[in-house]
């Protein structure tokens, strides 16, 4: 599952719409059952504002994602700038873009609970894993370092984001190797198991729910290209801009 769809995932988002595509898919997926993700769901204000955002800025991100020049914790400080996208959505996005790196959700976390026997201290279980290894450890990181001063900066919301996230992301990555994630091709894998068992009416088995990431991901691209979610501005200059390229070669 993993060996065969996401690298095909992975070369959709080597070009921006594919990364865009990326994107909007993992926006889509935010507190919505993934056999309910569909191009035309709703997403929050704020995540729309970080969409917006995300299209306006694109060029930056996208090699944020994609460049080599970057580092796997490089680029989440870069797409953490992103509202809406957190430490897991992050992770997600950049597993799809071929990273090894993986989307640790509520099944990864109830797994964790029960394989390290948390005290889960609400109905809500999957709070113990980031009381224990995110928001404590954010707690104290606000608390024993003043926030710095990055109006000089031309990259302020990257050193903030580092500042603010370094040892998260650090402990994120960390926990994508620790059981019982293992690593994220067996994540992937077993997350998909997990979503085929849950809605055994849409889907037959894990295989058919990692292809469905990739036919959402061929789904949004198209929608993309055709200007949906704010995007026909963003053809529309990149079309002036290469008319205005081959203009520019015929007259030498």
């Amino acid at each position: 599952m993993y060996n065969e769809h996401v690298p095909l995932i992975a070369q959709q988002a080597k070009s921006i719409e594919g990364f865009l595509a990326v994107c909007r898919f993992t926006m889509h997926s935010i507190r919505r059952p993934f056999n309910r993700i569909d191009v035309d769901n709703k997403i929050t204000s704020t995540t729309e504002e970080g969409w917006s955002h995300l299209v306006d800025n694109v060029d930056k991100y996208f090699e944020a994602a994609t460049s080599e020049e970057f580092c796997l914790t490089d680029r989440f400080y870069h797409l953490l700038d992103i509202k809406g996208l957190n430490l897991t959505k992050v992770g997600f996005v950049l597993q799809m873009c071929g990273h090894p790196i993986g989307c640790i959700d509520t099944h990864h976390i109830q797994d964790f609970n029960k394989k390290h026997k948390f005290e889960l201290p609400s109905s809500r279980p999957y709070k113990s894993i980031r009381w224990e290894t995110i928001s404590k450890l954010s707690d104290r990181v606000l608390k024993a370092n003043k926030k710095p001063n990055y109006d000089n900066s031309p990259y302020p919301n990257y050193e903030y984001n580092v500042w603010r996230n370094r040892d998260l992301v650090t402990r994120y990555i960390g926990l994508c190797y620790h059981e019982p994630m293992k690593n994220p091709e067996h994540m992937w894998n077993s997350w998909c198991d997990k979503i085929a068992i849950k809605y055994n009416k849409d889907y037959k088995d894990g295989y058919q729910v990692s292809a469905h990431h990739l036919s959402h991901i061929i789904g949004f691209r198209k929608e993309i290209e055709n200007g949906k979610f704010g995007t026909s501005l963003l053809w529309s200059n990149k079309s002036n801009n290469q008319d205005k390229f081959e203009a520019a070669l015929c007259a030498v």
